[in-house]
């Protein structure tokens, strides 16, 4: 089992990934961009959304320019479905608060990460650096997800 390490600054579009204390990687985002990249181990990832509004992203390998993978996200379930190659998986979380979500195959674990507050941790069975940036891309969209509502809901019940 691989453990990483991840961290990202207050109001920081960018996470830094960690192994022995050793820099290994770091996914950008922006807020309310339908873009981000990242890059781990030396495998750099772009993932580009189908559009602003709409959350469904492709993976590219940034050398070839090439789509690798698709996310497809189910936001009512807190869930997402990663293809990578020929391989399906499925992401959730798995506790109530979100803090913790994982990557499963056949029903089986591939990653699991775990947070709190700007840090967390990530323990994979298997060094494959698109599904260990795309875990961590979904998350963070679902992330944001929940800023819009808490926003929209605080405007509604402050009115």
């Amino acid at each position: 089992m691989k453990k990483l390490i991840w961290k990202q600054r207050l109001f920081s579009s960018k996470v830094e990934f960690f192994e022995e204390d050793q820099i290994v990687g770091e996914l950008k985002e922006g807020f309310l961009k339908k873009e981000g990249e990242g890059f781990l181990n030396e495998r750099k990832i772009e993932f580009v959304k189908a559009s602003l509004f709409k959350q469904d992203t492709n993976v590219i390998d940034s050398l070839s320019g090439e789509p690798i993978g698709k996310v497809i996200f189910n936001g009512w379930r807190n869930e997402a479905e990663i293809r990578i190659g020929d391989r399906l998986l499925t992401w959730k979380y798995t506790d109530f608060f979100n803090t913790n979500w994982q990557i499963l195959e056949d029903g089986h674990s591939i990653a699991e990460y775990k947070s709190s507050w700007l840090k967390g941790e990530i323990e994979v069975k298997e060094n494959e650096e698109p599904l260990i940036l795309t875990g961590f891309f979904v998350h963070s969209n679902f992330v944001k997800i929940l800023v819009v509502m808490v926003v929209i809901m605080i405007v509604i019940f402050s009115n």
